[in-house]
């Protein structure tokens, strides 16, 4: 941005001196004049475009020294023609640079109409005293153009004056809103239910604010967006302190006394609370928390002989050659010497008796046996104990294969996604092996097979028929959204009805988001190791994986199929290893959170257990859809009365919730009225 302001600047500092030169110069050819006309111009909308680069004054500066060298330019081209020529050439010029203005209607070009305007009716004067030069029909055309111009230049600055003012009353607006809220936060904390309404007033606000963000620069209504979110923050941080009161007044672990010596008060700190927090944080992790220095907390732990004194940090000895030895004495708490076996042996007796345990859930019981374990070697720890899908106890790490399987449409992954399985919402998807194509994606309100084979039919029609499709096991936004309305907007997931009005809200909503999600990732540059041209996407190596390597599942392949030197085998040495990616098993940090986000889906049998067999089936994630609460003619009254209120079309997370808590009620009046 600094580049583009600096080139603007430098290209109008010397076309503004061009100018200058020429109009001062009476011998300047009229050709070379409408030349530097037609610099101006383009120098002109080359800075509009670039509007954001510069600052506003400066902006408006800009333009005002565009129109001014652009009148002059006129007037110099205007005294080299006859009167009939003049005229033309204004009314011509005239029409050109209104209709740019009008193009761009914004507050930034206001103060240029009326110079405008009194141009257009000053020609159209000039027009009735030169009207025996003009033909008739030339001049009926040119009055009714004028008039039309000065026309469209009123309705317009009536529609900036109208939207300036609008944009004048949201941004006063904005101010009363964020006084009232921050007297509300500190006045209202025993007031759970005003705290509400004032949240609802700050989520209305952005409703009627969000159809009328053109009038707004960009970067300004971000920031209206961000304060509205810190308002709602501040507002359900009040609402929560107003719900659940210290039981008691606040506890004191430290205190300043005063000693009757010179200097600031000593800093009492509470000796067993001070011993039991120096277990879970250094001196510098407890210097907020007694609101005094890390020197304060050491020197007070030493007085309660909490802790042994610490070796200087630097130490010098000097041997009998006289040579200095400097040595360093490190504070940091040491990593732990435990073995790769010994590590595992640990972290299989804790999974033993805590199964779901993560990662952060394992270092913290490390911690409490006295072993502090870097991430990366506890990452690979947890998948050496816990394993993965197949064989177990096979070997994963000696023999590293590649990922490999013919071509597009050879092989389909199928994964559920359960991570809004809490509200009763399951995501499908469907992406080819070979090109990391996602052929078919949806959110579902069940989990049955045949809503999977729905989505899965669909994805044949469009991409065509995959030779075989692996079941893998497997919106963290929505998720947050959906937590924070149970927190905060009365959402309770335990009840069918509630969960019902959740999917008939919000489901649609989800869906696009996941497909512009499928979207941008069929059209991201892949970075995968064994993909040789990294640059390519999953939908270029879809496509052009057909012609490089055959065309499979489609109608039409007899027309698409090429010659192939290294074609790969259609048929599989070992199934249940095709379409495996290795490299992902091979990665601890992938793993991890794959185990992490999919805890009950491994398989626990013991294969070293007699009559050990295969499981008969997968395991199954019951979800089923709601039933509605209304009638269909309910429903069709719930939505006119809704679409009256919010916008349900919008996908800021703050008018969704607003969306919901509107919603909510008008269920609540519909139910009191017709409990039946």
């Amino acid at each position: 941005m600094a580049a583009v302001l600096l080139n603007i600047r430098t290209a109008f500092q010397i076309l503004a001196a061009d100018v200058r030169s020429a109009l001062d110069s009476d011998a300047t050819d009229v050709d070379i004049l409408a030349q530097w006309q037609e610099d101006v111009l383009r120098l002109q909308t080359y800075a509009d475009q670039e509007h954001m680069s510069i600052p506003e004054d400066e902006f408006r500066n800009l333009q005002h020294s565009f129109v001014t060298m652009l009148h002059g330019l006129d007037g110099a081209i205007v005294m080299h023609l006859a009167t009939l020529h003049a005229i033309r050439f204004r009314h011509r010029a005239l029409c050109d640079r209104t209709a740019w203005i009008l193009l761009h209607s914004t507050a930034d070009y206001t103060e240029m109409l009326p110079a405008y305007r009194e141009s257009a009716l000053r020609l159209y004067a000039q027009a009735e005293e030169s009207h025996a030069l003009i033909p008739p029909d030339e001049l009926a055309t040119l009055r009714t153009s004028l008039t039309s111009l000065v026309d469209n230049i009123d309705s317009t600055a009536e529609d900036v004056a109208r939207s300036t003012t609008l944009v004048d009353n949201i941004r006063s607006a904005y101010f009363v809103l964020c006084d009232r809220v921050t007297t509300a936060a500190q006045t209202q904390v025993g007031d759970a239910d005003r705290l509400m309404l004032q949240r609802e007033e700050v989520l209305r606000f952005l409703a009627e604010a969000e159809p009328h963000c053109a009038l707004f620069r960009p970067a300004e209504f971000n920031d209206l967006r961000l304060g509205v979110s810190n308002m709602v923050d501040v507002l359900d941080d009040a609402v929560h302190r107003s719900s659940d009161p210290p039981a008691g007044p606040p506890m004191v672990v430290a205190q300043r006394v005063r000693t009757g010596r010179r200097g600031r008060p000593r800093v009492e700190i509470n000796p067993t609370f001070l011993e039991t927090s120096l277990q879970m944080r250094g001196p510098t992790g407890l210097a907020p928390v007694f609101n005094c220095s890390s020197r304060t907390v050491r020197r007070r732990a030493l007085e309660h002989n909490l802790v042994e004194p610490g070796a200087p940090v630097i130490q010098q000895a000097t041997d009998d050659a006289g040579n200095v030895t400097r040595t360093h004495t490190s504070t940091t708490s040491p990593v732990s010497t435990l073995t790769d076996t010994e590590l595992d042996v640990i972290v299989s007796s804790i999974l033993s008796v805590f199964p779901n345990f993560g990662r952060r859930m394992l270092a913290g019981c490390l911690r409490a046996q006295g072993h502090r374990v870097p991430r990366t070697r506890l990452l690979a720890a947890y998948i050496r104990v816990h394993g993965v899908t197949g064989n177990i106890f096979a070997d994963r790490r000696i023999h590293r294969r590649v990922y490999k399987v013919a071509g597009p449409n050879a092989l389909w992954h199928h994964d559920g996604q359960h991570g809004l399985i809490r509200w009763k919402f399951v995501v499908h998807c469907f992406i080819d092996g070979w090109s990391r194509y996602i052929v078919g994606i949806r959110v579902h309100n069940n989990n049955r097979a045949e809503t999977v084979l729905l989505l899965f039919h669909r994805a044949r029609a469009d991409c065509g028929d995959p030779s075989r499709v692996r079941g893998d096991h497997g919106g963290q936004k929505w998720k947050n959204f959906f937590l924070q309305l149970e927190h905060n907007a009365g959402l309770h997931c335990s009840r069918p009805a509630h969960i019902w009005l959740v999917h008939h809200l919000f489901l649609a909503n989800i869906n696009v988001d996941v497909q512009d999600w499928a979207a941008s990732w069929n059209n991201h540059s892949l970075h995968e190791r064994h993909i040789a041209d990294r640059s390519r996407s999953p939908r270029d190596r879809f496509i052009f994986g057909m012609i490089e390597n055959g065309p499979r599942g489609i109608s039409n392949h007899q027309e698409l199929r090429v010659q192939r030197r290294e074609a790969l085998p259609d048929t599989v040495d070992d199934p249940q290893a095709y379409g495996i990616d290795w490299d992902v098993l091979d990665d601890p940090m992938l793993m991890a959170h794959h185990l992490a986000n999919n805890p009950d889906e491994w398989e626990a049998a013991n294969p070293f257990s007699p009559g050990y067999t295969r499981p008969s089936e997968l395991s199954v994630v019951e979800c089923e859809a709601p039933n509605c609460p209304f009638t269909p003619a309910e429903v069709a009254a719930f939505d006119a009365e809704l679409a009256l209120r919010v916008n349900r079309t919008t996908r800021d997370m703050g008018i969704c919730r607003l969306v919901w808590v509107e919603a909510l009620r008008i269920c609540q009046q519909m139910y009191t009225i017709n409990p039946e």
